[in-house]
């Protein structure tokens, strides 16, 4: 006769279920900070804006690397976010439907130029919507 293992979840060879041991392990389980760093694509709503995050990985039969991007609503408590910026963004409780991330510092901030006429202050992303003569 073969000996089963003591596992928590091993109850029987007809009936293998996992959902016993899940309940019994991750009762205080919170889940490790997720950290990404992306760009700020829009910032158009109140205390959110919306980062784009880059993800390399390699093509499963042609080995070549492939660039993804996925787009995630992120609070910004203090509105302090413009487009351009490169943020870094870690995981929380749930704020809203989407948002499940906040901003938790800013890497790099855009440039911003002064047109010496008008006194108009320009970033990259905004200036070809201008009507900047």
């Amino acid at each position: 006769m073969v000996s089963l293992p003591s596992f928590p979840f091993y109850h029987h060879p007809s009936s293998f279920c996992l959902l016993p041991a899940l309940r019994r392990f991750s009762s205080n389980a919170t889940m490790p900070p997720l950290s990404l760093v992306g760009t700020v694509i829009r910032s158009a709503m109140q205390k959110t804006v919306t980062v784009e995050v880059p993800r390399y990985y390699n093509h499963h039969l042609y080995r070549k690397a492939i660039l993804s991007k996925k787009k995630y609503l992120v609070h910004d408590e203090n509105g302090s976010c413009e487009v351009g910026d490169r943020v870094r963004i870690e995981n929380c409780r749930p704020i809203s439907k989407r948002k499940t991330f906040r901003v938790t510092d800013i890497i790099e901030k855009v440039p911003k130029y002064v047109c010496p006429e008008t006194g108009q202050v320009f970033t990259p992303f905004n200036i070809h919507h201008s009507q900047h003569d």
